[in-house]
């Protein structure tokens, strides 16, 4: 694609597969935030990430598109352009190839706005050099891209925990923020928010992936998870030594596929941090395939959909 350059290139590490034996998602996140510096950087703007930088990226949405999955030792590339900018926001588009067969392994689309370090909120305009670079890697976004099973409608603001329970939000996820899994300025990574609601979301999903595998026509041996298209918002900034918990909930069955939001709270104010639609799969770990949904397990597993549930 005209406009698109190489921002990061490396492999899958053993460690950074699950038990489903390809690359969790947490890493797909961290990738790609590893190609947003590599953009900047050539935009203009090197070492945004920096813990001497005046001014950051905040990632206010993002979207992502799981095409292909990585397995261990996958070499992996990813190239990256800008959609639009504005004064102090833009959307870049980051694709993550299979670097040996060329098919596209991930898409990432990010709204991201350029923001105080120190505090993380106060925009700031993007110098004019970077605004002229920016339109020489100007691009469209792609077809396999596009949201297919997400909605990219504004995200409410304002919910609660006291809502989330209201709503029958499960809780599946509760912990603290560690230093680790904070950027140099102590805010939550995005890889964070994505890896607890991957470590939580079992306890939503599992007995709905037996569900389908035991009505299943074709009974995989072995079976799993697999996510096919991601949808995150980012409301608020928690940092390092913040607590939180993550509240799930099934919005719907879709297609062979279930539909589930996870919120995640600040326990303690209720004030809610980030928000997430993910389009989750149950995978047959032998034959590396989507196990359909049957007329049976559909019609029980909608009898535990949330209705109106929206990130």
């Amino acid at each position: 694609m005209t406009g698109m350059r190489e921002v990061w290139r490396g492999s899958v590490m053993a460690w950074e597969c699950d038990e489903m034996a390809h690359m969790n998602t947490r890493f797909y996140v961290s990738r790609a935030m590893e190609g947003l510096a590599g953009l900047f950087g050539y935009l203009g703007m090197p070492r945004l990430f920096a813990p001497t930088s005046p001014t950051t990226l905040a990632v206010e949405e993002m979207h992502i598109r799981f095409r292909r999955e990585a397995r261990v030792a996958a070499p992996l590339h990813m190239t990256a352009g800008v959609v639009e900018i504005s004064d102090c926001e833009a959307t870049v588009l980051l694709l993550l190839f299979h670097s040996r067969s060329g098919q596209t392994a991930a898409t990432f689309r990010l709204r991201v706005a350029h923001v105080l370090a120190s505090d993380g909120r106060t925009r700031q305009g993007w110098p004019g050099s970077l605004k002229a670079a920016a339109q020489s890697s100007r691009v469209e976004v792609p077809i396999e891209a596009r949201p297919r099973s997400v909605s990219l409608q504004p995200a409410d603001r304002d919910h609660t925990v006291d809502e989330a329970v209201a709503l029958g939000l499960q809780r599946v996820a509760m912990g603290l923020l560690p230093r680790e899994g904070c950027d140099a300025f102590g805010r939550m990574h995005q890889s964070r928010f994505i890896g607890a609601v991957g470590e939580g979301a079992r306890q939503l999903l599992q007995p709905l992936r037996e569900m389908i595998v035991e009505h299943a026509k074709q009974k995989p041996e072995r079976f799993g998870g697999a996510a096919l298209e991601f949808r995150v918002v980012n409301l608020l900034s928690p940092t390092w030594g913040d607590c939180f918990e993550v509240r799930s909930g099934l919005q719907r069955v879709d297609g062979n596929a279930l539909s589930v939001v996870h919120w995640m709270m600040d326990p303690f104010s209720g004030r809610r941090f980030a928000a997430m639609q993910s389009i989750n799969t149950v995978l047959d770990l032998d034959r590396r395939k989507i196990v359909a949904i049957s007329e049976m397990a559909r019609s029980l597993i909608s009898e535990r959909e949330i209705p109106g549930l929206h990130i």
